[in-house]
C-alpha cells in the first residue's frame, strides 16, 4: 500500500505554505521530513493524513484519492501524531490510548478483546503500562508525548505520521521512540528537527524550504554541507562513524559578519 502526494499545495490566507510538493512514501520505510521552521512540514503531514484538504493537487492512498474515501476508512490506515494535541478532559492514560480504537468501533462491533490487546501492546511499546491509570493532567510533557504515540499505535495503522515526536523527550526516550517506530511493521513518515536523529533512523529524507521540496533521497544524499548551508543557513561538517558508517553532523559556530562579507566578496 502506498501513500502519495501529487503536486499538493496549501495556503493560509495570502501566504503559500506548501507549493507543488510531490512525494511518495514507500511501503515499509521510515521517511524523515526536515526543514527550517515554517517550511511546511506540519502542513504536509496533515495533508497526507487527510486532516486538511489540499488547495491544489491530490493525496492518494493506494491510488485512491483521500477525498473519495470515508474518514473512518482513512483513520484505519493512517494515524497522525501532531505536535500540539492536548485535552482538558479528566481522562487517564488508558482512556487516551483507547481513543485509538475509535475507527473500529460501531454498534455492530463493540469493544472486544482485540481492542484490549491493541491498547495493552501500545502502552507497553512506549513504556507507559505502569502509568495506565495516571490522569492526563499529572503527566509531564514527555510522558504526554509517549501517550500520543501509544494512541496512534493502538490505531493499528499502515502509515504512522509523526510530527516532531521527540519534542519534550530526554535523549533516552528520543532514541527509544524512533528505534521502536523503525522496527514496527508500518510505513512511517516523521517530521524532525534533530538532523542527527534523522540521519540515524530514516531510510530516506525529504528536505523542505519555503514550502517547496528541494531535496529527497537517502540521508547521505540530502544531508550535505551545502544543503544545510543553503536551507538552514548553518555551517556544518559531515562525517561517517568508522564503526558502522552512520552519518554524524557537527555544527560550527557562525562566522563573524565581517568574515562572512570577506568570503562572499
Amino acid at each position: 500500500m502506498t501513500l502519495r502526494a501529487d503536486n499538493v499545495s496549501w495556503s493560509a490566507g495570502a501566504k503559500r505554505v506548501l507549493r507543488d510538493v510531490s512525494l511518495s512514501v514507500r511501503p515499509g520505510e521510515t521517511m524523515g521530513v526536515i526543514g527550517p521552521n515554517g517550511s511546511g512540514k506540519s502542513t504536509l503531514l496533515r495533508l497526507l493524513a487527510g486532516i486538511r484538504p489540499c488547495a491544489d493537487g491530490c493525496v492518494r492512498l493506494h491510488g485512491t484519492p483521500l477525498t473519495q474515501m470515508r474518514r473512518r476508512d482513512i483513520a484505519q490506515r493512517i494515524a497522525l501524531v501532531e505536535q500540539q494535541a492536548e485535552t482538558t478532559d479528566h481522562i487517564t492514560v488508558r482512556d487516551a490510548v483507547e481513543l485509538g480504537r475509535t475507527p473500529y468501533l460501531n454498534a455492530l462491533s463493540p469493544w472486544s478483546q482485540d481492542d484490549e490487546a491493541a491498547v495493552a501492546d501500545a502502552l507497553d511499546r512506549v513504556d507507559m503500562a505502569e502509568m495506565a491509570h495516571r490522569y492526563w493532567h499529572t503527566l509531564s510533557g514527555g510522558e504526554r508525548q509517549r501517550v500520543h504515540v501509544a494512541r496512534a499505535l493502538a490505531q493499528a495503522p499502515d502509515f504512522l505520521l509523526l510530527d516532531e515526536p521527540t519534542n519534550h523527550l530526554d535523549i533516552r526516550h528520543q532514541i527509544g521512540i524512533l528505534s521502536f517506530v523503525r522496527q514496527l511493521p508500518v510505513t512511517a513518515l516523521i517530521a524532525l528537527h534533530d538532523l542527527n536523529l534523522a540521519a540515524m533512523y530514516c531510510d530516506r529524507i525529504a528536505l523542505l524550504q519555503d514550502g517547496a521540496l528541494i531535496a529527497e533521497g537517502p540521508p547521505e544524499a540530502v544531508l550535505t554541507e551545502s544543503s544545510l548551508r543553503d536551507a538552514f543557513g548553518v555551517q556544518a561538517s559531515i562525517r561517517r562513524d568508522p564503526s558502522d558508517g552512520a552519518l554524524a553532523i557537527r555544527f560550527k559556530d557562525p562566522l563573524p559578519q565581517s568574515q562572512e562579507s570577506k568570503e562572499v566578496a
